[in-house]
């Protein structure tokens, strides 16, 4: 019931902030017909949207390797769409993460193996957007003009705590005060809490893994950027492509707020703000950033029935 509740709110939520965005646009003015080559256009978000799943699953393969859990690479791909696309309707980007992860763990038997590479891969994707947009907002100070320096030390501030909590993390003295409480081997809840986190911490050891994941999560978060342009295309909307390259990165991360559903109304209301201040209007901002998140949405719906109904050809290894 009260899953059912949050849904409800999270979708109001969307509804009303898209409905106050759109309130004061003319969409005769701001709507044009799509043409061919828009639609083709459109063809390319559609394909770019599936490529960055399987970039995603890819890099999730990569701490899944590091714990010596073996699948195969179609099952990981497959449980990131059921993932991804149950987490637009959970009440958080956890919900997706659980989804996933049971998915695989029912061919692996390794919980907590997969447990530690979910919260490593959010952990360390989230430190790679912001300092991706601590890069974007660098170059919009210097080189744009846009924003001020605040905003960026304000965003720094965050990227630099964040660090130092992950750093700690790792610190010795949380495992070896772990291990005097007896926290492994207790039963429940707080017993399996304490073998995530052992696991977690082994992650320490991987160093090369870890590095490899943050390339290719600032190559994989560069992919809504091009969504986002190939967007302004179809619609025949003249932006610069370095408008994206600095606003988009800000929005996804700003957007994991689960306000609402899937950022509905959040996403859209960023760029409004954000694209205006280098002269875009606000219904061409709206109708760019409303029409690249429902493309990509509906850019899941294949893959994800695919994955839903498939029989899954991988066995158990542990």
């Amino acid at each position: 019931m009260k899953i059912k509740s949050w849904l409800l709110v999270r979708f109001g939520a969307g509804i009303l902030l898209i409905s106050w965005l759109s309130y004061s646009i003319d969409f005769k003015k701001v709507w044009q017909p799509i043409t061919p080559r828009g639609w083709l256009y459109l063809v390319l978000l559609f394909v770019v949207i599936n490529i960055d799943r399987v970039l995603m699953s890819y890099k999730w393969r990569i701490l899944l390797t590091a714990k010596n859990i073996v699948i195969s690479f179609g099952d990981i791909v497959k449980s990131y769409y059921v993932g991804t696309f149950w987490g637009i309707f959970l009440p958080s980007t956890v919900g997706g993460d659980v989804v996933r992860a049971y998915r695989v763990a029912k061919h692996t038997g390794s919980t907590k193996d997969i447990a530690s590479s979910v919260m490593m891969e959010r952990i360390l994707g989230a430190l790679t957007s912001l300092l991706l947009s601590i890069i974007c907002l660098l170059v919009a100070v210097v080189f744009v003009g846009v924003f001020d320096w605040q905003l960026v030390i304000g965003v720094s501030l965050v990227f630099v705590v964040a660090v130092v909590i992950v750093a700690f993390s790792f610190h010795g003295r949380l495992q070896d005060r772990l291990a005097r409480t007896s926290m492994l081997e207790r039963q429940g809840v707080w017993g399996k809490l304490g073998r995530v986190y052992n696991s977690y911490m082994d992650y320490g050891r991987h160093h090369g893994a870890l590095a490899r994941f943050v390339a290719w999560s600032a190559v994989e978060q560069c992919v809504p950027v091009i969504g986002v342009y190939l967007t302004a295309l179809a619609l025949g909307k003249d932006i610069s492509f370095l408008y994206a390259v600095i606003f988009v990165p800000l929005v996804m991360t700003l957007a994991k707020i689960p306000l609402s559903l899937d950022g509905y109304g959040i996403r859209e209301g960023l760029y409004v703000y954000l694209f205006s201040l280098v002269g875009i209007s606000h219904g061409d901002a709206f109708v760019i950033g409303l029409l690249s998140h429902v493309v990509a949405n509906l850019a899941l719906l294949p893959g994800f029935i695919y994955s839903s109904f498939s029989i899954s050809s991988s066995k158990s290894l542990f």
